[in-house]
């Protein structure tokens, strides 16, 4: 079965969309907010995962109780994110306990506290939390990505944001970022699984009337670095090596496209970049690969390690293969990779969390010119054509979309010898 979404607008003009499964035993709520890192207010980066933290402070009917305590007693799961574009709130409960769970999440998206006690708490909490992500170098190369790509000081940041913002941080600048971005025409409510829809939309009316009518200033960032852009610095025991391609944004009307050519290209075991760094030639034991897409700024990520000495051979391997991908490519493999994809998508279909985020993530970033229901999505995938294909690899994988951030140890002329090799690998590709 192809599920299908039902979009409904409250009368305060929140977007709900339903998936109704009637054999599912548990149903998933998400409610993502046009609230993310990008937000953050000048000076204030991070405030947009504050705000995240804090809204879990409240409590569960009484000061005895907090959230992720009630939901853990209904058997269930909650979770908070911050990104670049929004914020997401998720409860996953049993099918019995939708009502229960309606309400948690309501209580969450609707009720900032306004102890200065808790607040210091919350920052405490914040604190360690950034301490452990400062130590991950796949989380640490994203502000040097954006500073590469040319992007403004709202975009040079993670989105758990910095210890020294961290720190000026006070409840009334959390109470006015709220206030701002926390309002129903940046909010979209989504409902997977059982979901008795007669039963629980007056519930939904009911509880999420109290978000506040109006629209939030929207923020966009011209990203206008061309490459090829390389970096090179820090401390490593091993070289962490970062390749990054500047691609379509998420409302990309050729979106179906780019997720299947990088899917091919690097991301899973099957890809061609596994294949070739780690089957083939050994350089590497992992390889990671995101396609981080937002409203308006899309980067193909691919972050592996590898030993001293290695790091000319992995890039090498990278741009090599970027140019088989376009020069070697056949009907063939397209039929038969669209085939993969496709059933790999309806696999995690049949996660209500999964799918939970999914819909709502499109209904509030790019609806309007993708699919969003998955058997749009599936039709338009068999339509992908090999000029298709080609087209959009020839457009990601061109020099001038090529950034690399190498964290690794390097004396002045060995940055300047790096930087030399991979510039001739790219006019030699082209």
């Amino acid at each position: 079965m192809i599920y299908q979404r039902e979009r409904i607008d409250l009368s305060n003009d929140l977007r709900v969309v339903l998936d109704h499964r009637d054999s599912s035993q548990s149903i998933a709520i998400a409610c993502l907010v046009g609230a993310g890192s990008r937000h953050d207010l000048t000076g204030k980066h991070g405030i947009a995962h504050v705000v995240e933290h804090f809204l879990f402070r409240s409590h569960w009917k009484d000061e005895k109780q907090s959230l992720f305590q009630a939901i853990q007693n209904y058997g269930g799961q909650v979770l908070g994110f911050t990104g670049l574009d929004y914020t997401g709130f998720g409860v996953y409960v049993h099918r019995d306990e939708a009502e229960e769970a309606l309400e948690i999440l309501a209580t969450i998206v609707t009720d900032l506290p306004e102890s200065e006690e808790l607040f210091e708490l919350e920052k405490r909490i914040i604190r360690e939390e950034l301490n452990i992500v400062g130590e991950d170098n796949a989380y640490a190369v994203q502000r040097v990505k954006f500073v590469l790509l040319g992007g403004d000081e709202s975009l040079r940041h993670l989105a758990g944001g910095q210890r020294e913002h961290l720190e000026r941080l006070q409840l009334r600048d959390v109470q006015e970022f709220y206030r701002t971005f926390y309002v129903s025409k940046n909010m979209v409510l989504s409902l997977v699984g059982h979901v008795e829809r007669e039963k629980l939309l007056p519930r939904i009316e009911k509880l999420f009337s109290l978000v506040p009518a109006g629209s939030a200033p929207e923020s966009k960032k011209e990203l206008s670095q061309k490459g090829p852009k390389i970096y090179a610095g820090g401390m490593a025991p091993n070289p962490f090596i970062s390749i990054f391609y500047r691609c379509p944004s998420y409302t990309s009307e050729s979106l179906p496209v780019l997720e299947l050519v990088a899917d091919i290209f690097s991301t899973g075991l099957h890809s061609r970049l596994f294949q070739r760094l780690r089957e083939k030639e050994g350089l590497v034991y992992t390889l990671e690969s995101d396609l981080r897409l937002s409203s308006d700024i899309g980067t193909l990520d691919i972050y592996t390690t590898t030993s001293r000495g290695r790091t000319q051979q992995v890039v090498k391997a990278v741009i090599e293969e970027t140019m088989n991908l376009i020069s070697s490519f056949t009907e063939q493999e397209l039929e038969r990779e669209k085939k993969r994809f496709i059933k790999q998508q309806v696999l995690f279909s049949e996660d209500v969390k999964f799918m939970s985020i999914w819909y709502a993530d499109r209904e509030l970033l790019s609806s309007r010119r993708n699919p969003d229901d998955l058997g749009q999505w599936i039709a338009r995938v068999k339509d992908i054509t090999m000029e298709d294909f080609l087209k959009m690899a020839r457009q990601i994988f061109s020099a001038e979309n090529f950034f690399m951030y190498v964290f690794q140890s390097l004396f002045s002329w060995q940055k300047w010898w790096l930087k030399r090799k991979v510039r001739k690998m790219l006019r030699n590709r082209a």
